[in-house]
């Protein structure tokens, strides 16, 4: 994740990585540049913005009004992304933030659903 951004870096960076060579069965390194990862993170980042550009549009009118005025929200590790939020709002055209500690909230859901088992329950049927 070091190298991960959705917009390109002004200083070019670089990360060995080392595995297994696959075809000869060898140990292996090999050195990614941060242009690289931008390039092949875009095609997937095009994806997600198509699908939350559908959600949004088969979404009611009183929850997308709400989305406008508060947002959205991204949770997860992938949260942590440079320039995700910023790029995501400019192309879907509504503020996106990260959520405070994004890696552990589900972790926090999680156990915010279990303190409350009584009050969820019915949700999760």
């Amino acid at each position: 994740m070091k190298l991960l951004s959705v917009v390109k870096l002004k200083k070019e960076e670089f990360i060995d990585i080392g595995g297994r060579d696959l075809l000869s069965g060898l140990p292996k390194k090999i050195r990614l540049s941060s242009t690289e990862v931008y390039e092949l993170a875009r095609l997937d980042m095009e994806k997600i913005v198509t699908l939350m550009k559908s959600v949004l549009e088969a979404t009611s009118a009183e929850l997308v009004s709400d989305i406008i005025d508060r947002g959205v929200i991204l949770t997860g590790a992938f949260a942590k992304t440079r320039g995700l939020d910023l790029w995501l709002s400019r192309e879907i055209g509504i503020p996106v933030h990260v959520a405070l500690e994004p890696e552990f909230s589900v972790v926090r859901g999680i156990g915010m659903v279990t303190d409350n088992w009584d009050l969820y329950r019915q949700s999760l049927r």
